[in-house]
């Protein structure tokens, strides 16, 4: 009995290292089991993607999939360039004056209105000199557009569309005067999206919530000119830099010649109408509208990504 007692308390520390020996034991060979088992995982992982890449280089001449992954990723990149260099030269600029943004993001409606009048009044007094501007520079539609005339009735955005559609009218009006067009007789602006969209240009919406990847504000004008002064001013329409702007692309979408006097021809001058497009890109757009599927067909023929 006095031996039991005199070495218990080694007794009880021998009981307590055989239990954690037993269940450390239970724990290492649980690790080793899981150890082995990824070990034959990332063998067996390691043997397919070395057989895959010898595939790939079979099937994308000698490449394999990684050269071939970043070859195509150099063209997407290339391509993304392309579109957006292409939608910088389409997109019409407005100039920072003929914008809301010229007065302050804190104005009433009442300021921008009164900052889109005095636009209106400075180009009334440029273009009632010209000789080649045939309207009446005081006619409530000598621009292309009507405003209401009571200030009321006007709200911030119909601001924004006069500004815009004042600039355009200046753009199209230097263009005249720089090509030696004799007459500008009409402006009329017109909605022109939807006969955009029947010819396949993308102006309505892809998704829902969106915006069109592409808004045209169309402006109708009757024209007098020569053949020459016809051909340097469509030419120039289409040009994006016009003077000193730049980025002020005009599309023609129609133009029709007429020569009431051909029989009889009094002089060398052609009455034409013109419908020109002012566009607005919006590349936040999820188009074109097949873009997703196009990419899910590229990527399935793309050769198998490495895990």
């Amino acid at each position: 009995m006095k031996y039991v007692k005199k070495h218990a308390r080694f007794a009880a520390v021998l009981v307590v290292l055989l239990v954690i020996l037993v269940v450390a034991n239970g724990e290492f060979s649980s690790l080793a089991l899981a150890l082995d088992s990824k070990q034959a995982q990332a063998k067996t992982l390691y043997t397919n993607n070395y057989r895959a890449l010898f595939a790939d280089a079979v099937k994308f001449k000698g490449e394999p999939a990684t050269v071939q992954g970043r070859y195509i990723q150099d063209k997407t990149q290339a391509r993304q360039q392309v579109s957006q260099a292409r939608n910088e030269k389409l997109h019409f600029e407005y100039s920072r004056d003929f914008t809301l943004a010229a007065i302050g993001e804190n104005a009433n409606v009442g300021d921008q209105v009164d900052h889109f009048q005095r636009l209106l009044l400075d180009m009334k007094r440029e273009l009632g000199y010209q000789r080649y501007f045939a309207k009446d520079v005081e006619d409530k539609k000598a621009f292309g557009f009507l405003v209401p005339e009571d200030k009321k009735d006007v709200k911030s955005s119909d601001v924004a569309r006069y500004l815009k559609m004042l600039d355009i009218v200046r753009v199209v009006c230097k263009g005249i005067e720089r090509n030696r067009v004799d007459q500008l007789r009409e402006l009329d602006f017109r909605a022109v999206d939807d006969q955009l969209d029947k010819r396949g240009v993308p102006t309505k919406p892809v998704a829902q919530g969106q915006q069109p990847f592409m808004i045209g504000t169309g402006l109708r004008i009757r024209v007098r000119a020569t053949e020459e002064a016809l051909y340097n001013f469509m030419l120039d329409m289409q040009r994006p830099v016009k003077g000193d702007r730049k980025n002020c692309y005009l599309a023609v979408e129609e133009f029709k010649f007429e020569k009431p006097d051909l029989l009889q021809p009094q002089d060398a001058l052609i009455d034409a109408t013109i419908l020109l497009v002012a566009y607005e890109i919006n590349e936040a757009s999820s188009y074109p509208a097949d873009d997703t599927q196009q990419q899910q067909q590229q990527q399935a023929n793309q050769p198998r990504r490495f895990r």
